[in-house]
């Protein structure tokens, strides 16, 4: 995590510099690399649509380049159903496949891992911002655990 991140404020405090303040753009549609940047485990209380259970709640940072930095909150349910993001995630970001032929997981490990993959706009009571549309998996698994570039 970047330095200027890493001072913690008390419930306390009466003022705070907003010098060093991040901007977030919303980007373009498009393929993009992007950062786990924080997980919080949630817990999903069920709907008409899906079950209750546990809820993963990314938050990404989109690296635009020249276009600058998005981001892009991920809430991904932990059943059955929703296995194949889960396995496109972690792909993605360079997880293995085990022994068994399955994906690795390791939700304690996500942050900071950074991956590739496609974005849309999304458009909420008039206000837009950027949503995964698609978590891109390695051509080349291979490279990317060995560190060479399995993108290209």
């Amino acid at each position: 995590m970047a330095e200027q991140f890493t001072e913690v404020f008390d419930w306390d405090m009466s003022e705070v510099e907003d010098s060093e303040s991040f901007e977030s753009v919303v980007l373009p549609a498009g393929k993009y690399p992007f950062k786990v940047v924080k997980l919080t485990k949630e817990y999903f209380e069920g709907s008409d649509k899906a079950p209750e259970g546990p809820r993963a709640k990314l938050q990404l940072e989109i690296d635009g380049g020249t276009k600058g930095k998005g981001v892009a909150f991920e809430r991904i349910l932990l059943n059955k159903k929703s296995a194949w993001r889960i396995a496109t995630l972690f792909a993605s970001c360079g997880y293995g496949v085990n022994a068994n032929g399955h994906r690795t997981v390791d939700w304690s490990t996500i942050e900071g891992k950074e991956g590739l993959a496609t974005f849309k706009i999304h458009e909420y009571n008039g206000t837009e911002s950027n949503e995964v549309d698609k978590f891109l998996t390695p051509k080349a698994e291979p490279a990317k655990q060995a560190g060479g570039n399995a993108w290209a």
